[in-house]
């Protein structure tokens, strides 16, 4: 099973966290847990020192469980670099319309993957 689309280095992690939320952002800074963060609208991961690289795969299937899973009814998400506020530093990703998706990240050699599907 292969992703249907790739976008690779589109994203970078930065000031250590990166995270998907829905595209209204988070209303306060959510707190992650062992590396990981699944809080009320979005996911998280922490990432090394510097500025790593996020691959963005969509796969027509679920290539694994969700890390996360949340719904957003304008069918786009916004990918957010560390904490900052996301109208100045957030990148809207288009979903494949509205609905509800499941969201993995995954490391590979150094690199996040962050591999979304419809449910």
């Amino acid at each position: 099973m292969q992703p249907i689309r790739v976008a690779d280095d589109e994203v970078w992690i930065q000031y250590s966290m990166f995270f998907v939320t829905d595209e209204t952002g988070w209303e306060e800074a959510p707190v992650p847990v062992d590396g990981l963060a699944v809080v009320p609208g979005g996911i998280g991961v922490f990432a090394e020192d510097g500025v790593t690289p996020v691959h963005l795969e969509f796969w027509g299937e679920a290539p694994g469980e969700a890390d996360a899973e949340f719904e957003t009814s304008t069918g786009r998400v916004r990918l957010l670099n560390g904490m900052q506020e996301p109208s100045e530093y957030g990148k809207v990703l288009e979903l494949d319309g509205p609905g509800r998706y499941g969201f993995i990240v995954d490391s590979q050699d150094d690199e996040f993957h962050l591999r979304w599907w419809r449910i």
